[in-house]
């Protein structure tokens, strides 16, 4: 994975709430997902996809997103890893890069990535 792919996967995963926990956002991605944003991006169809917490399966959440702390949750398999593994930074180093990452879009830049579940 590389920078552009973790921006894009950030951008465009799927945002789902809960009543369970008001102050998360739970960013989710799968195959499927992902072939109805490109599908939705070539017919030019604005339209948002929704999803249920309890239906989906959570090894696919990708980032959560703790609004009341400013902390982003990065799933340690999925994203964490593999930027590890492709850039191949070192923990700290990689922390800095994501951090960096989200301080160039205006709406994370007040967010502390944080490596998470899936170890």
């Amino acid at each position: 994975m590389d920078k552009k792919r973790f921006i894009w996967l950030l951008k465009n995963s799927v945002k789902i709430t809960t009543e369970e926990y008001p102050d998360s956002i739970y960013y989710y991605m799968d195959k499927s997902i992902e072939r109805q944003i490109k599908l939705h991006k070539i017919l030019d169809i604005n339209k948002l996809i929704s999803l249920n917490y309890n239906k989906i399966d959570k090894s696919n959440i990708l980032f959560k997103q703790d609004t009341k702390n400013t902390d982003l949750w990065i799933n340690y398999k999925k994203i964490w890893k593999k930027l590890e593994s492709n850039i191949e930074y070192k923990d700290m180093d990689l922390w800095v890069l994501i951090g960096d990452l989200l301080k160039d879009d205006s709406n994370w830049k007040s967010y502390t990535p944080l490596q998470h579940w899936g170890q």
